[in-house]
């Protein structure tokens, strides 16, 4: 897999042959009972998937009938009446895991039509997918999928309601979320879908830390999620990695946050919540641009009534994002010169 991230033109026949042995060595490991590492070479099958398109001269596969050759985008051969990405889509069902990503990769390559045609195989390979659980005896048990959303990617921001539309294909949510995350700002038409993953307690609270995280991501144009990251904020019986991703997203959404301020304070003051939560609490009250007035006692609070290393980080930094807004922190900060705590 190393390899394949740095090697350039290697010859479609090798790669094949990788797969193959990629294969052949975890069946012997299967064999064998050794799971944890069945599970580590299924892992890496996909990812060899995933990269042959970068490695992989990009040729499209030739429909029935059709010459073969390179696909130059807006130049496919004809097939009368159908288009370009069509033919190529046409011809998904019928190949193994590297003609699939080499298709795909050219169906990238089409402009305007790319990102529909992308989630169109998205649909094929998962209905690919189901036809492989239901056959135990087939070959090919890789799916292309995570291939498809990575290409969607890189058509940003023009994938980015297709990636919404993707956030609830099975499997594939927390890839999705990943990719909205990275997209920063251009993931901003997400948002609603966003809000609605972190809000319902029915999804796989990874799957709702990484849409809260997205969010966060998106910043100031996520403005209509303060609500619900509150609402998660405040609630003690969520995922303590859930409310910490929340408090962190408020301070990333920035001022259009401000009505967290006073949740944020509360939370901090809290000497029965959690520490982490707490501190992620802090960091993000200047950054919802919480009045200095009500902030700044609330923080030089922590240093009377908290011994966390942590905690006083965090108000540290905090008071110092202040100024001189804070200056009324300056007695308290000289006197903890003073203090023998090591830190």
């Amino acid at each position: 897999a190393g390899l394949l991230q740095t090697a350039d033109g290697i010859p479609a026949g090798d790669l094949s042959r990788l797969v193959a042995q990629l294969k052949t060595a975890e069946t012997a490991l299967q064999d064998a009972g050794a799971a944890e590492a069945v599970e580590r070479m299924s892992q890496v099958r996909a990812q060899v998937a995933l990269r042959m398109a970068a490695v992989a001269p990009v040729a499209a596969p030739s429909p029935a009938g059709v010459g073969a050759g390179r696909l130059v985008p807006g130049q496919a051969p004809g097939v009368a009446g159908a288009s370009p990405a069509r033919q190529l889509l046409r011809t998904l069902p019928g190949q193994d895991a590297l003609g699939r990503v080499r298709t795909v990769h050219a169906i990238a390559q089409l402009g305007d039509a790319a990102v529909p045609a992308l989630i169109e195989a998205i649909r094929i390979e998962q209905n690919l997918r189901d036809a492989r659980n239901e056959n135990a005896d087939s070959d090919d048990d890789v799916d292309i999928t995570a291939a498809i959303l990575e290409m969607l990617q890189r058509l940003r921001p023009q994938a980015a309601p297709a990636l919404v539309a993707a956030l609830e294909l099975e499997d594939f949510g927390y890839h999705v979320s990943y990719i909205l995350e990275q997209m920063g700002p251009e993931a901003a038409v997400a948002t609603p879908a966003l809000i609605a993953a972190v809000r319902d307690q029915g999804k796989d609270e990874q799957f709702r830390d990484l849409a809260a995280g997205a969010l966060g991501a998106i910043g100031p144009p996520a403005r209509e999620a303060v609500p619900v990251l509150i609402r998660v904020l405040r609630n003690v019986e969520e995922p303590e990695a859930l409310r910490r991703t929340a408090a962190l997203a408020l301070g990333k959404i920035g001022e259009d946050a401000g009505q967290a301020g006073p949740h944020l304070i509360v939370i901090l003051g809290n000497e029965a919540d959690d520490d982490f939560v707490r501190s992620d609490a802090i960091t993000a009250l200047p950054k919802v641009g919480a009045p200095a007035a009500q902030a700044v006692p609330a923080l030089l609070s922590l240093f009377e009534n908290s011994h966390d290393v942590n905690l006083w980080s965090s108000a540290l930094q905090s008071l110092s994002e202040y100024g001189t807004a804070a200056e009324d922190a300056v007695p308290v900060l000289v006197g903890l010169l003073d203090r023998e705590d090591p830190y």
